[in-house]
């Protein structure tokens, strides 16, 4: 067999983004579901405003087919002040999208949400872990998502350090989180994963079009379009990661991977054993936390 014989499948991918390229999203506003003040079961911490879309798999099921309350955390606005109020408006068209409520932090999000503030600003890294806490407090949420601790980019990683951080002084006030918490992975591979979660074609197209919300990103990288080729990309990692090494890989076409830990002892302690969710196996309340463990 050449290489010509494949040569139809790559230029079928090649034309199939293109073509998507020349799809414009809709300006109108939508409404952001309201934050429920009566129930938050999920909170997503995303880094930027489009991480709720870029990583939302398994959220957007909790919310659609388990009836769960998801509110996205928008820790930043990204680091363009003259950018912000798109930013913000952006992060509403999505989360209206998906279905989920959207707060900050803050009024404007934060600013320096990096490793080195953590070692280098004591003062500020501890007011916005002060910050964080709050909202946990406020919320009590079932399940936290946020990125894992080498999610590479420097937002990314001190969002999972401030989270952690308002999770140890919430322990130390003798209010512990006892939930689970979800570990994220976009911008480098969590290097244990134990939870492969698979999206519907349905649901990663919805994906896609919460990513497109974020016009002023995907105007100079077009990333949105390339999360379905992540997704399929995710199916042959988790395939081995989930399953073991030379397992059959299963019958998914889109899948994200999660690392699920409960907090316990002021420490993320993974939950045992490694599980394939599929798009077939219909979330309910009850299976929501069967599935974490």
């Amino acid at each position: 067999m050449t290489a010509s014989a494949f040569l139809p499948f790559v230029r079928s991918l090649r034309d199939a983004v293109r073509e998507a390229g020349l799809i414009s999203a809709p300006d109108t506003v939508s409404r952001t579901p309201e934050i429920r003040p009566d129930r938050t079961d999920v909170l997503l911490f995303s880094p930027h405003p489009d991480d709720e879309a870029l990583v939302g798999g398994l959220p957007l099921r909790l919310a659609r087919e388990a009836g769960l309350n998801v509110v996205n955390v928008a820790v930043t606005l990204g680091s363009r002040v003259e950018e912000r109020a798109v930013r913000l408006l952006e992060a509403e068209r999505s989360c209206a999208l998906l279905g989920f409520g959207l707060m900050l932090p803050c009024p404007e999000g934060f600013n320096a949400v990096h490793p080195a503030t953590r070692t280098a600003s004591a003062d500020l890294w501890s007011g916005m872990v002060r910050q964080v806490r709050e909202v946990l407090r406020e919320r009590q949420p079932e399940c936290i998502f946020l990125p894992h601790a080498g999610d590479w980019h420097s937002t990314h990683v001190g969002t999972h350090w401030l989270v952690e951080d308002a999770l140890h002084a919430m322990a130390i006030a003798g209010e512990p989180f006892s939930g689970l918490i979800f570990e994220t992975e976009y911008w480098s591979t969590n290097p244990a994963p134990n939870l492969m979660v698979e999206s519907s074609l349905e649901d990663t197209a919805l994906l896609v079009a919460a990513a497109a919300r974020h016009a002023s990103q995907v105007g100079r990288n077009p990333y949105h379009l390339r999360l379905p080729a992540l997704m399929l990309d995710t199916v042959r990692r988790g395939g081995e990661l989930i399953s073991g090494q030379y397992a059959t890989a299963p019958g998914m076409d889109f899948a994200t991977l999660y690392r699920v830990s409960r907090w316990k002892n002021n420490a993320l302690h993974a939950i045992p054993g490694r599980q394939n969710l599929r798009a077939a196996d219909r979330l309910t309340r009850s299976l929501a936390g069967m599935v974490a463990g």
